[in-house]
């Protein structure tokens, strides 16, 4: 199954399917499916970039229908993909299709290489021989995926926007450095398999708390919706994640570390001054050394600034579009969004 046929009910309109969305997969490697999705513009409307939206941890490309149709408002037309191990995409255990576990970031990387050299970039083309400018808009895993994408490939992307990127895990901020990799090394030696701990379990409904308890969001349109098109579409459910991946993305996020000095596209990213998930001075200290990233604070915000309310996210999509707008796409004639 490619496609999320069960509506939940009671969805926002602006989260329902957006216009043209069409869902296929691919696989770069046997054994190895990754579905990704396209929605191009509706009524034959040319669109001034292409963008492509990285999904965070444990989520699926339905679940930033909204986002799509904010840029879709800009006439910017969308590329998505679930990540291996998540959403629609391939499963690592196959006794356990919930755990979230992972072979190597560098991996996850690779499959946005190819959505990027097979799909994204031929899709740009147009008769006259010019091209489209791409663009990327990620969250959390997603945004460090785009990270170190542009960094390994520093001419592909005009410009992006990353909310939350996972540059260092806050849980492990404080342990000392020959603690954490001794850990690191028991746990991904021992039982890489397991869950990260007893709070990671098999995907249920109350994995993910309601506002105003939420760590994620507590708008309370929007933190639902996560849960929403997985309990309608069972093939979309994700639990936890293993300590496998926990000790990758420890190394993952040294790496971005080593390559983040090749980065020079224009990017802004957006911090959730209330951020319990991703470390925040991590971020901070990556940050602080390049001008051409624009580090935006979103006040009281929660980790998923993007399903948050409305002055929260507007904060950081209109600080994205005005990106946009310097790096010349521009907004459409009519002045929608």
């Amino acid at each position: 199954m490619h496609k999320a046929f069960n509506i939940p009910p009671k969805l926002p309109e602006r989260a329902q399917e957006v216009s043209g969305w069409q869902v296929a997969t691919f696989h770069r490697e046997p054994g190895r499916t990754i579905r990704y999705g396209h929605a191009p513009l509706p009524n034959g409307r040319k669109p001034k970039a292409i963008a492509v939206v990285l999904q965070g941890l444990s989520e699926y490309m339905e679940k930033y229908f909204e986002v799509m149709n904010d840029l879709h408002d800009r006439d910017i037309e969308v590329w998505a993909l679930d990540w291996m191990g998540q959403g629609g995409s391939g499963r690592y255990l196959k006794d356990n299709l919930d755990k979230r576990h992972i072979s190597r970031f560098q991996d996850d990387i690779d499959d946005l290489g190819y959505l990027m050299e097979n799909f994204v970039i031929p899709s740009t083309q147009a008769a006259d021989g010019s091209s489209l400018p791409v663009v990327f808009l990620g969250h959390s895993m997603g945004g460090h995926m785009g990270l170190r994408y542009i960094a390994q490939h520093p001419d592909a992307v005009k410009c992006a926007g990353f909310s939350a990127p996972l540059t260092g895990i806050l849980q492990v901020k404080f342990l000392p450095l020959p603690l954490l990799y001794s850990l690191e090394y028991m746990v991904s030696t021992l039982m890489p398999e397991s869950y990260a701990s007893k709070l990671q379990q098999d995907w249920h409904e109350g994995l993910r708390p309601k506002p105003p308890i939420s760590i994620f969001s507590n708008d309370k349109k929007r933190n639902p919706v996560h849960n929403a098109w997985m309990k309608e579409n069972p093939f979309l459910r994700i639990g936890g994640p293993t300590y496998k991946w926990v000790v990758e993305a420890l190394n993952s996020c040294r790496s971005l570390r080593a390559e983040f000095s090749k980065i020079v596209t224009p990017c802004v990213v957006g911090l959730a001054s209330r951020d319990l998930v991703v470390d925040n001075g991590a971020t901070r200290a990556l940050m602080a050394s390049a001008p051409h990233i624009n580090l935006v604070e979103i006040p009281r915000s929660c980790h998923e600034i993007l399903m948050e309310n409305n002055t929260k996210r507007s904060k950081f999509l209109n600080e994205f579009f005005m990106l946009l707008e310097e790096n010349g796409i521009n907004k459409p004639d009519n002045n929608l969004g």
